[in-house]
C-alpha cells in the first residue's frame, strides 16, 4: 500500500512513490441562472505532469486564488523525509530525475549535490581542479606574454575562465601565493 499525505495549503497529496493526485472535494455552488444550490463533486485525479527544461517532472497545484507549479521531487521530499540539518535542496541518489520515489531522494546542500554529480559523472562542465605551483607559474608566464588568454588557458587546463583569471591576478589561494601572483603581475608590467 502506498502512503499518501496532503500538500500544506493545497487540496493535493503526494504519494511516497512520486505521484501527486487532487482530493476529493465537493464545491457548494448557487446556479447563476435559476438561483438553486448545487453541488458538483470532483473525484480525485492523478496529475499528469510534465518535464522540466531541466529534467524533472513537475505538477501544476490550483486552487481559486493561485496557480503554482512544483518539482514532484521537492514535494515528496518535504512530505515523507526528514529534514533534521535544514538542507535546501533535494538529491536523487540514482541520478535518474524522473525517479520520484522516497527510496530514491535524499536532502543535501548544494555542495553536497555537486559532488555527487561529478562523481556519477552526472553533470557537464567544469571539474575541480588541483594545479602545481609549476602549471599555475606556467600559466601565469602565458598570458603575461600573451601567448595565451584566459580563455584559452580555461580550455586547456579544463577550468573555468573566471577561474583562471583568479588564479593569475592572485586573487585565489590555491597552492599559489599571493606574493607568487603578485611577482608576475609586477613582471608583466614592467616590460
Amino acid at each position: 500500500m502506498v502512503a499518501w499525505n496532503k500538500i500544506a495549503n493545497w487540496d493535493y497529496e503526494v504519494s511516497e512513490a512520486g505521484e501527486v493526485r487532487s482530493i476529493k472535494r465537493e464545491i457548494h455552488s448557487i446556479n447563476g441562472i435559476s438561483n438553486l444550490p448545487y453541488t458538483r463533486i470532483y473525484p480525485s485525479k492523478i496529475l499528469k505532469g510534465k518535464i522540466s527544461k531541466a529534467g524533472y517532472k513537475c505538477v501544476t497545484l490550483t486552487n481559486k486564488q493561485e496557480n503554482k507549479m512544483y518539482m514532484v521531487h521537492r514535494l515528496v521530499g518535504i512530505a515523507f523525509i526528514k529534514n533534521e540539518y535544514n538542507k535546501p535542496q533535494i538529491n536523487h541518489i540514482d541520478g535518474n530525475k524522473l525517479n520520484n520515489d522516497i527510496s530514491n531522494l535524499e536532502w543535501n546542500t548544494q555542495s553536497e549535490n555537486q559532488k555527487h554529480a561529478y562523481k556519477n559523472n552526472l553533470q557537464f562542465g567544469y571539474k575541480p581542479t588541483k594545479l602545481s605551483v609549476d602549471e599555475m607559474s606556467e600559466m601565469c608566464e602565458a598570458h603575461s606574454k600573451g601567448i595565451f588568454t584566459y580563455t584559452s588557458i580555461a580550455k586547456y587546463v579544463g577550468m573555468s575562465t573566471s577561474a583562471v583569471r583568479r588564479i593569475i591576478i592572485g586573487e585565489t589561494n590555491g597552492t599559489k601565493t599571493r606574493a607568487e601572483a603578485s611577482s608576475n603581475r609586477s613582471r608583466r608590467y614592467n616590460k
